[in-house]
């Protein structure tokens, strides 16, 4: 996966700096303009205030970029056509050179890949009202499980059969820690009778569980915040207005992607914008948190995940992980694949071990690569290996010259 850092992150990795992932589908499709860019602020300054640097994630025109500058925040609040990016959808927005905003599931993914070990974000996506009906089961679970990233929210949407959100998120694997708290978060509402098995008091007893998990070699984890009591809807209420709002989306057909946002929207108009601010509160409220969290980490998350990430690949995809920074190239081996390849498809040609040609590359899964490799090298048995991109990058300044841009 080849991601395109901001200057403001790429400083901070070369600083050592914390780093906390932020999606953009709040920003793309989530919140109306001008609320929608306000909370992308509001969060950016939140997750500085603590101390850390926020990289939002989003695909432009086919990139995936990790932190965004003022334009291209602006273009996601305002344009047209966006589409709403889960981890399913990034090849497609990529292939296509599409542009929009990043769910829960693709925001793991990417923060992952970059070695991104907090992630802040509001509600999570779950297991819809109605489930038996049609099996809506947000993807953002199965990423969490997946992707070793600490997610930061106010519990999952209050839209949600919350009890069966809990229920899956178990199954899955995925702690579920409340922050201050013993009681499942409502997103809107500070309360809903779903227990915790687990809390903690603060960011610094979270880290310590965050950096067990990691060393476990074990996926991601949600902490769950209540939202700001100043700006807090009672469950009841927003279960009334939801009533009728679930009522309506049947009656206009409402579903999948769209059901979501429609819902939220309802949940607006009927409580005279109460749900809105109290959207606004809570992802700051969120993303102070993860400042915090990121912060926390000694030695940092980004070290911590990086390794994560490569064992995690190299288990996923069934090879050999490789850290090339501890390795000597020889030239014979590096001249088998040409330079123009080797940027190409971000990889490195390692090793000759009984005729087969050992090559670590970014994403090993890539058949193309494979087959034009065989095809250039001659070498019909080639062993792919997994590598981390800041690592490719490296090796190919360092053995062939190229400055990737």
């Amino acid at each position: 996966m080849q991601l395109v850092f901001s200057d403001e992150v790429k400083r901070a990795k070369k600083n050592g700096r914390a780093l906390v992932a932020l999606e953009t589908s709040v920003l793309a499709q989530g919140l109306p303009y001008p609320r929608n860019i306000e909370a992308a602020r509001r969060c950016e300054t939140a997750v500085r205030e603590a101390g850390a640097t926020p990289a939002s994630m989003a695909v432009i025109d086919g990139v995936l970029h990790v932190g965004l500058d003022d334009a291209q925040t602006e273009l996601l609040a305002t344009g047209k056509g966006l589409l709403k990016l889960g981890s399913r959808d990034l090849a497609i927005a990529v292939a296509q050179k599409r542009t929009g905003g990043t769910t829960v599931s693709a925001t793991c993914e990417m923060a992952a890949r970059a070695g991104i070990g907090v992630f802040a974000t509001g509600g999570l996506g779950g297991v819809h009202r109605g489930v038996a009906d049609d099996l809506d089961i947000s993807h953002d679970l199965p990423a969490i499980a997946r992707w070793p990233v600490a997610v930061v929210c106010a519990g999952a949407k209050s839209v949600l059969d919350l009890p069966k959100t809990l229920e899956l998120l178990e199954t899955l694997g995925v702690p579920v820690i409340g922050v201050g708290t013993n009681e499942l978060p409502g997103f809107y509402s500070r309360e809903t009778g779903l227990m915790l098995e687990h809390s903690v008091p603060n960011a610094r007893a979270a880290a310590e569980i965050v950096r067990a998990r990691w060393s476990l070699e074990q996926g991601g984890l949600v902490f769950a915040i209540p939202p700001p009591e100043k700006t807090a809807v009672a469950r009841a209420e927003i279960e009334k207005h939801l009533r009728a709002a679930l009522a309506l989306g049947k009656k206009k057909g409402i579903s999948g992607k769209a059901a979501t946002p429609f819902l939220l929207g309802e949940l607006v108009r009927r409580t005279k914008g109460r749900t809105l601010e109290a959207n606004l509160a809570l992802l700051e409220n969120n993303a102070l948190f993860a400042g915090q969290l990121a912060r926390s980490f000694s030695p940092s998350p980004r070290a911590l995940t990086a390794r994560g990430v490569l064992d995690m690949l190299a288990r996923q995809y069934g090879v050999s992980p490789i850290e090339l920074h501890e390795l000597r190239l020889q030239g014979v081996v590096l001249d088998l694949v040409p330079k123009e390849l080797a940027l190409k498809y971000l990889c490195l040609p390692v090793a000759l071990h009984e005729g087969r040609l050992v090559i670590a590359f970014v994403d090993p899964g890539n058949s193309q690569a494979m087959a034009e490799l065989r095809r250039v090298t001659g070498y019909e048995e080639i062993e792919p290996a997994v590598a981390t991109e800041p690592d490719v990058l490296a090796a190919l300044r360092k053995y062939y010259g190229i400055v990737p841009q």
